[in-house]
């Protein structure tokens, strides 16, 4: 009796052990399920953030491209125009203006013409009232033959961040060149439907081949000029007086990926802003017509927590799955 005892004991005893053996199997075998697919889901999540910048970047940089075509052939216009070429000495600025509503009236967009000045440059690089804007480097490029937009330059006399556009006379008369301003909203307003209409404060800008911002909503930016190279690297931007504050150290994980950008390439990365929150960014150039060299590249911003909010709620869906399993086992 003893012995059938001792052995019953022992089979009991076997039992426990299995019991609590599929016990930790089960609830080993959920959480590696569970972490196995969280890996991927992360990984999903991440692909699927790029994806989207991907497609953002190449839909803007098209845009981009449409706007400056535009730019371009309207000012190549301007610059084969003989009446103004024959006169680009002594136009005043009445007859500069008159001009410039007359082609407003003449191409039918009155309210939304794309100019809002125009002037002329003599070969020494003077203007017809005198100002010598011959070291402006849009100016040089210029009167060289280099159709070019400048970077944003803050006018004193309209007091607006605006953006210059010239180009070399074209018409076998003058050798001087054509320059005309655009307001600084022209190519922010394509970005602006992107930064307006998402709910996750995505962002998107865009630098010269220097690495100068020369769109992005901080106005402040566009007329100190800053480029975040520059900024790291010297500790302070070009500028003197200038209307915002910046940290050097705030801007490291953007000149990093300007100095990508400026390359010419196409990309997307992980990185810090200028504000200290993390985001995923695709870049791409923007490429302007034939025979122009603007050098610009646009960078589009998904904010990390986007895939750190749904990684999350997967985790907490996790745990609560592993929960119910080990209490199925138990009951």
């Amino acid at each position: 009796m003893k012995n059938i005892a001792k052995k019953n004991g022992h089979i009991r005893s076997i039992s426990k052990r299995l019991i609590v053996l599929g016990y930790v199997t089960v609830l080993c075998t959920t959480i590696i399920l569970s972490a196995f697919n969280l890996g991927m889901l992360v990984m999903n999540l991440k692909n699927r953030a790029y994806e989207q910048t991907d497609m953002l970047a190449i839909s803007y940089a098209q845009s981009l491209e449409n706007v400056m075509t535009r730019v371009y052939d309207e000012l190549g216009i301007i610059a084969t125009n003989k009446e103004i070429a024959q006169q680009y000495v002594t136009l005043d600025k009445a007859a500069l203006e008159n001009y410039l509503i007359g082609a407003d009236k003449k191409s039918g967009k009155t309210s939304e013409y794309m100019f809002y000045s125009i002037s002329l440059i003599d070969p020494s690089g003077k203007t017809y009232d005198g100002y010598d804007l011959s070291k402006r480097s849009y100016v040089q490029k210029a009167l060289s033959g280099q159709a070019n937009l400048s970077a944003p330059v803050f006018s004193a006399k309209d007091k607006i961040n605006t953006y210059y556009a010239a180009q070399k006379m074209n018409n076998g008369i003058a050798d001087g060149a054509v320059f005309v301003g655009l307001n600084i909203d022209f190519f922010y307003n394509v970005i602006k439907g992107y930064e307006e209409s998402n709910d996750y404060g995505g962002k998107a800008f865009v630098v010269n081949k220097d690495g100068q911002i020369v769109v992005c909503s901080n106005q402040d930016i566009l007329s100190d000029g800053v480029n975040p190279i520059t900024l790291v690297k010297n500790g302070k931007i070009e500028k003197e007086n200038p209307n915002g504050t910046y940290n050097a150290k705030d801007y490291e994980g953007m000149a990093k990926l300007v100095e990508e950008m400026v390359k010419g390439g196409t990309d997307h990365t992980k990185f810090t802003y200028s504000d200290g929150k993390s985001y995923y960014v695709s870049y791409k150039p923007v490429q302007g017509p034939s025979g122009t060299d603007d050098g610009w590249s646009i960078a589009v911003l998904v904010p990390t927590k986007v895939v750190t909010s749904d990684f999350v709620s997967a985790l907490i869906s996790s745990i609560v799955l592993v929960i119910i399993s080990v209490a199925v086992v138990t009951i």
